[in-house]
């Protein structure tokens, strides 16, 4: 790990989430997210316009100047358990800046009032609605951990009903694989300061509730990959999550995709979050804004 002080500032506030997570208190857990995300500025003048669309509670949030022929549909973390768009409001922000775009933040339900599939059908609602808005050609999809995974899973659900998709994806150390197998779920448990494989075992029941874990809209690494839009995968090199955005990477390029992979050294889980004063995540937001520029043509149906 990285030895910084603002390296070491991320670390701390991920120390006192990863209590509540340990303690199996939902509630507590939620709310530990929502102060940590909560610390972080919103940028001068963004709007922030509440929507509800196909029945699912949206933000959708602007910066200034920022172009309305272009449009993010962002997923947030949180393990399908926590999280909300309240808390999404800086990034979003950060976000809108560096894409000259606008920036649909997803209030999709939760778990375990809300168990699978109820995340990938209210993607899959507010996607539909992003590209009869813009087009899809100038929507882009995006999230990060769990919200990671649902952008694949809103893709693959797409693409199995014969919608059109959206130009691209950017998925940040995104969640793909629920069956917990992969290699670096015991390789980085012991630098992974937030999550660990028992950790998500239990966000994954929360979720699951019976569902296969194998199936693709839950672990998109299951799945047929072929056929999607240009992703961006980035993720950090000592997350519990490392191999989940390696292996999707790797298993959409066999497929005959594009997937640019970013592997931070030494980065936590989700820390293109922290680009307010972590300039390796600043770096992150700003791959993001030039792959939403660089993506913006017709997308196939």
């Amino acid at each position: 790990m990285i030895d910084r002080p603002d390296l070491d500032h991320v670390l701390g506030m991920y120390r006192t989430l990863s209590d509540s997570l340990e303690s199996n208190d939902v509630l507590a857990f939620r709310t530990a997210y929502d102060a940590l995300c909560a610390q972080f500025a919103i940028p001068a003048d963004t709007a922030a316009e509440e929507l509800e669309v196909a029945g699912v509670p949206c933000l959708l949030v602007s910066a200034p100047g920022a172009s309305k022929d272009r449009m993010i549909v962002y997923y947030h973390g949180g393990g399908y358990v926590i999280g909300s768009i309240a808390g999404y409001r800086a990034f979003a922000g950060a976000l809108s800046e560096a894409s000259d775009a606008q920036v649909l933040l997803v209030e999709y339900r939760l778990a375990p009032e809300h168990a699978h599939p109820a995340a990938v059908e209210d993607g899959v609602a507010t996607c539909r609605w992003a590209i009869e808005q813009v087009g899809a050609g100038s929507v882009v999809l995006g999230g990060e951990s769990a919200g990671g995974g649902l952008t694949v899973a809103v893709l693959l659900a797409l693409k199995q009903a014969g919608a059109a998709l959206p130009a691209g994806a950017v998925c940040m150390s995104p969640w793909t694989d629920l069956t917990l197998s992969l290699d670096s779920h015991t390789r980085n448990a012991e630098v992974d300061v937030v999550l660990s494989r028992d950790g998500l075992s239990v966000l994954a029941q929360a979720y699951l509730q019976g569902a296969e874990a194998t199936s693709p809209i839950v672990s998109p690494l299951f799945g047929d990959l072929s056929g999607l839009p240009p992703m961006l995968v980035i993720v950090g090199g000592a997350e519990t999550l490392e191999d989940d955005a390696r292996e999707l990477a790797r298993r959409v390029e066999l497929a005959g995709g594009d997937a640019e992979l970013v592997v931070a050294p030494g980065m936590p889980h989700a820390y293109p979050l922290f680009a307010e004063f972590l300039p390796e995540a600043a770096d992150a937001v700003s791959r993001f804004g030039r792959f939403v520029h660089n993506v913006r043509a017709p997308a196939p149906a």
